[in-house]
């Protein structure tokens, strides 16, 4: 499979949520090291749990493939059911997919998402989506928007304490030139069928006294079954523009349809590495799973290393109801492949996995698509690192085993490279082993 590229900008941030590739053209399967036994296949819509990604019924996780078409500036998505190029494409409006249960019957739905346009929910049954059941996301704050006043957003799918919800956090602009905006979190509970009721509707103006909350399009959004993380790279912190800040939400412990802002990380947090500086951009990018959240900070500067990138690596305290720092990551980190470099944007795009660097381990998947390998600039890496040891690997197109060999720029007019690790995906392939994906779609076919 191929897609013609006719522009590509330089990437900053992307999010994947496990089950799906929400990525673009070209991707790679990098299996854990531990060779697999084969994983029988379940029932859908049957007592247990759901299969993420699951989406034409057959038990394994699909791969959703975002394919660029920028000569109509749109996007389509490609769903193979056996990983390959072999499948079909998907006939949903929408750019992104992801993947959650949303009515409780164990089988896994869709919230297929154009992130300036539209949300659109469709359920899933034991031979796959359906698609006579889709149904639109009305945000309340978009009824009678202008030209100007349209809603930039990010979402995700929440399933806890037997609820399903569908968060959807952004801002609206209110007036043509664009100097004001309204920051928002919006909380859909959906009833047995999947349908979504009246959303909650959090002012996201009052997060953070005395700060600026999420008056800036929130960059990233990431869920596990306990609490939500809302990242707000261009966050103002400490007198600091773009410092950037990530916003924590749990569950109201009388009435778990309503979230309540719990606290605040930034890089002024207690244990959390570096200080809040100019464009660092925190929260940048997110992952979070089992309590295990990832905080990408890809404008960090290192020494002379400008926006060389940082991930903050931090778990779950229950008996505190709040994140603790557990390590930070970087180029310079010891074990860590790699040197911090300048305008590298490590942490750029960042998922959770388990069992890539050992087994039963959680891993920190970092994307980083602006790595120069070599003479062939953004030509891009991955590195996977254990959450509590010292255990790292990076992959780029040299590395054994990955297709492919790292390529210079189709033209040395452009600056545009290949972008190894521009997205990355999390197939499960058992209860205690995970698949990695990784996006190129910068590749050139020939």
């Amino acid at each position: 499979m191929t897609s013609k590229l006719l522009s590509l900008p330089k990437p900053l941030a992307g999010a994947v949520l496990a089950g799906a590739l929400l990525a673009t053209a070209g991707a790679v399967l990098l299996p854990s090291p531990t060779a697999y036994a084969a994983t029988p296949a379940t029932t859908p819509c049957a007592t247990g749990a759901p299969v993420p990604g699951d989406h034409n019924g057959d038990g394994r996780a699909d791969l959703v493939v975002k394919v660029w078409d920028n000569a109509v500036d749109e996007a389509v998505l490609f769903v193979s059911p056996d990983r390959t190029n072999r499948g079909t494409w998907l006939d949903i409006e929408g750019s992104e997919l992801q993947s959650t249960d949303l009515n409780g019957d164990t089988c896994a739905d869709a919230i297929v998402v154009d992130p300036q346009r539209s949300i659109t929910l469709v359920l899933g049954t034991p031979s796959g989506l359906d698609t006579t059941t889709e149904r639109p996301l009305t945000l309340p704050q978009s009824a009678g928007l202008g030209l100007f006043d349209r809603v930039l957003f990010k979402t995700v799918g929440f399933h806890h304490d037997g609820v399903a919800q569908v968060v959807v956090a952004g801002h609206t602009w209110v007036d043509a030139d664009r100097a004001h905006r309204d920051p928002f979190v919006d909380v859909f509970t959906l009833d047995p069928t999947g349908t979504p009721g009246t959303p909650q509707v959090i002012d996201a103006r009052s997060f953070a006294s005395g700060a600026q909350g999420l008056s800036s399009w929130p960059t990233a959004i990431a869920a596990d079954s306990t609490t939500l993380a809302i990242g707000n790279g261009g966050d103002t912190v400490s007198a600091k523009v773009a410092a950037g800040r990530v916003h924590v939400f749990t569950p109201d412990a009388g009435d778990a349809t309503e979230l309540v802002h719990r606290s605040a990380i930034s890089q002024a947090s207690a244990g959390v590495a570096g200080s809040p500086q100019k464009t660092d951009w925190f929260g940048g990018a997110l992952a979070l799973c089992d309590g295990r959240l990832a905080i990408g900070a890809p404008g960090e500067s290192i020494g002379k290393a400008t926006a060389t990138g940082r991930v903050q690596l931090m778990r779950w305290n229950a008996a505190k109801a709040a994140f603790t720092a557990v390590k930070a990551v970087d180029q310079g980190t010891k074990g860590v492949p790699g040197t911090n470099e300048k305008k590298d944007h490590f942490g750029s795009v960042l998922a959770i996995a388990r069992g890539l660097t050992a087994a039963g381990s959680y891993d920190v998947v970092v994307g980083t698509p602006n790595e120069t390998v070599g003479k062939a600039r953004y030509a891009g890496s991955v590195t996977v690192g254990s959450f509590t040891k010292a255990t790292y690997r990076t992959y780029t197109q040299n590395t054994k085993g990955v297709p492919d060999k790292v390529e210079k720029a189709p033209s040395e007019a452009s600056a545009y490279g290949e972008y190894f690790g521009w997205a990355v995906g999390v197939l499960a392939t058992s209860a205690t082993r995970d698949t990695l994906a990784i996006g190129a779609p910068g590749e050139t076919n020939g």
